[in-house]
């Protein structure tokens, strides 16, 4: 299965980035369940990009949760 038009799918993660370290502050089962929703979709060649809040100013404006799938 593959995104219809190379278009990906965009994931909106209100609470925290799914990236966090888990157990800290906010970070918790939210973040589990979008980081291994788009590791799902990835491997299904379903591309992703996942939008959030940005905590710290040094992070990188993206990274990658999973090949074909983004955090912005």
């Amino acid at each position: 299965m593959t995104a219809p038009s190379g278009r990906a799918i965009a994931v909106v993660s209100v609470h925290a980035s799914p990236l966090s370290e888990l157990g800290r502050g906010e970070n918790g089962g939210m973040n589990l369940g979008v980081r291994r929703l788009c590791e799902g979709l990835a491997e299904r060649g379903v591309p992703s990009d996942v939008f959030v809040r940005r905590d710290y100013p040094r992070l990188p404006a993206e990274r990658l949760i999973a090949p074909g799938s983004r955090l912005v």
